[in-house]
């Protein structure tokens, strides 16, 4: 019996493999459509979290601001000279 590989000329090989190289390749990566999509959905959510974020940043520069606020107005009831306070009153050396 012959092998059909051996009645096969090297040129019709040669094409045929090329042929199921390509067809039968993996596809990898993604479309230019799929990564359009993508950058139109981080920018919607950045849209949308834009303010909150705004917002906190805002509310925690105010919270800062007042704790220090808060902290050199009881330095300066503890110590309003630069001196020790004993029972609220001031004593001169």
């Amino acid at each position: 019996m012959v092998q059909l590989s051996a009645l096969r000329s090297p040129v019709t090989l040669k094409h045929h493999n090329l042929f199921i190289s390509k067809t039968h390749q993996s596809v990898a990566g993604f479309t230019v459509i799929e990564l359009a999509i993508v950058v139109v959905m981080v920018g919607i959510l950045a849209a949308i979290a834009a303010p909150g974020w705004q917002l906190f940043r805002d509310r925690q520069t105010v919270n800062t601001v007042n704790e220090r606020l808060h902290l050199a107005i009881r330095e300066a009831q503890i110590d309003p000279f630069g001196r020790n306070l004993t029972g609220g009153r001031a004593y001169v050396n």
